[in-house]
């Protein structure tokens, strides 16, 4: 009797077992081998996921999107490396270019002060000047009257542009009657168009 009692216990225990795996297994339709809409609605009722099971996240290399990235580090620096290689010449090209026409336009501006000064030099009695260092920087244009009272040493002066400077000094020549005039023309914002040019007369009787 006891025997028979353990025998149907164990039958209505496998019977239980079997009735849970059939509710629990996802029933297919037609034999493609995908779950019905019935067994999807009653797993998702008690929280089982449904699609693909669980499990690692492929690597990036396997991915489908891991060739779409942006640009890395190195890239960028190569980037910029070019960039400047080919910009930086197209500048210093264009700054040497203005600064050579500065410099020409200031070097045009002093010769042409240069010849003014001493083609008027040329007329005048220049052994009446006296041998001294004579200070123009504060003037702008204008007569100039080297000696004090006589009219023989005036000289005219156009306008300069602003940051220019002539300068005059008068030496005697050493071995014969004369006056050496070194005439001169400073450019402040443009040191390399700075000139000064000596220029020699030799007195002959009346006093030129």
């Amino acid at each position: 009797m006891a025997t028979a009692s353990r025998r149907e216990a164990r039958e209505a225990s496998a019977q239980a077992a079997d009735r849970h795996r059939a509710q629990t297994a996802l029933p297919v339709t037609r034999g493609v081998g995908r779950p019905c809409r019935a067994a999807v609605r009653r797993l998702a009722t008690v929280g089982v996921p449904c699609g693909k099971p669980p499990g690692r996240r492929p690597p990036a290399a396997s991915r489908p999107d891991a060739d779409r990235h942006g640009m890395g580090l190195i890239e960028i620096l190569i980037a910029i490396a070019c960039f400047l290689t080919t910009v930086l010449p197209i500048m210093h090209m264009f700054s040497f270019t203005i600064e050579n026409s500065k410099v020409l336009y200031a070097r045009a501006v002093v010769h042409s002060a240069i010849s003014e000064m001493a083609t008027q030099l040329q007329s005048l009695a220049v052994a009446e000047i006296p041998a001294d260092d004579y200070d123009l920087t504060g003037i702008r244009s204008g007569p100039v009257t080297l000696v004090t009272g006589n009219p023989h040493t005036r000289i005219d002066l156009s306008p300069l542009p602003d940051g220019y400077f002539r300068t005059l000094r008068v030496s005697d020549l050493p071995d014969r009657p004369g006056k050496v005039i070194r005439l001169g023309v400073i450019v402040l914002d443009q040191p390399r168009a700075d000139l000064e040019l000596s220029f020699t007369f030799v007195t002959h009787q009346g006093g030129r």
